[in-house]
C-alpha cells in the first residue's frame, strides 16, 4: 500500500511539473532578459518589493545578485521561477521570486503565436543614491 501511495505521489508531481514546463523545445522560446522584448513586452517597467530585514542589511552592506531563468506562460504570467545562484546564497532569493512573479507580459508582433519563454536573469541588488 505504502509503495502503491509513493507511486501514486510520484507520478502527480511528474505530471504537474510537465504542465508547467514545455517539454518540446520547439513549444518555447530560449532568451535572456536583455532580448527577451522582442518576444514579451513588461506590462510595467518596475515592481514594488518590500526587502525583509536580511535583505535591508545585505543591500546596506554591500548588495548581492541572483542569477536563473523565469518561465513566461501563454497568458503572458510568470509561472516559474528558478534561482541557480545567489550571493550572498540565499538572501535575495525571496526577493527575486517577488519581483518576477509580480510582472505581467504582452506578446510582441513576432510572437503573434503567443509561445511560451523561458528567460535567463543575472539580477544585481545595489543601493544607488541620486
Amino acid at each position: 500500500m505504502r509503495i502503491l501511495f509513493l507511486a501514486l505521489v510520484v507520478t502527480v508531481h511528474c505530471l504537474h511539473a510537465s504542465a508547467d514546463t514545455p517539454v518540446n523545445p520547439d513549444d518555447f522560446i530560449e532568451t535572456d532578459t536583455e532580448n527577451s522584448s522582442r518576444f514579451w513586452v513588461a506590462d510595467s517597467d518596475r515592481v514594488n518589493i518590500q526587502f525583509t530585514s536580511n535583505e535591508t542589511k545585505a543591500l546596506l552592506a554591500g548588495g548581492g545578485r541572483t542569477t536563473g531563468t523565469f518561465w513566461i506562460d501563454s497568458n503572458g504570467k510568470v509561472t516559474r521561477v528558478d534561482i541557480e545562484e545567489s550571493e550572498p546564497p540565499g538572501v535575495f532569493d525571496k526577493a527575486t521570486v517577488r519581483n518576477f512573479k509580480g510582472r505581467s507580459y504582452t506578446p510582441t508582433l513576432e510572437n503573434s503565436e503567443r509561445r511560451p519563454a523561458k528567460v535567463s536573469f543575472d539580477l544585481q541588488f545595489n543601493v544607488t543614491v541620486k
